[in-house]
């Protein structure tokens, strides 16, 4: 799923658990934080747009692996539920960081994650 989507698919269930009697304000919260986390995640991907287009290289940083599959995860969450996927996490302890592009890291955990639902 791609993050505005995501963002938009939070956004709705916000909205509809603020409708709710009575309001879930916890959902809301969560999902309102997923917004911002899809948002957060637009900004990103269109750097690394413009960044292709001014030819310059990937952004190398320290990534805790954990940490990346973990945003996918929640950025996620939404179209999961709304497919009616549930998803588990069996993460490694001690997982070293890597020097890695955080943005095409997450794009390839998220396209492994998404495949079977296309099905």
């Amino acid at each position: 799923m791609q993050p505005l989507t995501a963002g938009i698919t939070n956004a709705q269930a916000a909205l509809n658990w603020l409708r709710a009697e009575p309001p879930e304000l916890d959902e809301v919260q969560r999902a309102l934080g997923r917004v911002v986390e899809a948002g957060n995640r637009t900004t990103d991907i269109m750097n690394r747009i413009r960044a292709l287009f001014k030819k310059t290289p990937p952004r190398k940083e320290p990534v805790d692996v954990n940490e990346a599959i973990l945003e996918v995860v929640t950025l996620t969450h939404g179209e999961a539920v709304k497919n009616g996927v549930s998803v588990e996490t069996r993460l490694g302890d001690d997982v070293p960081e890597i020097q890695a592009d955080r943005v095409q890291l997450q794009q390839v955990i998220l396209n492994l994650m998404i495949t079977p639902w296309k099905r």
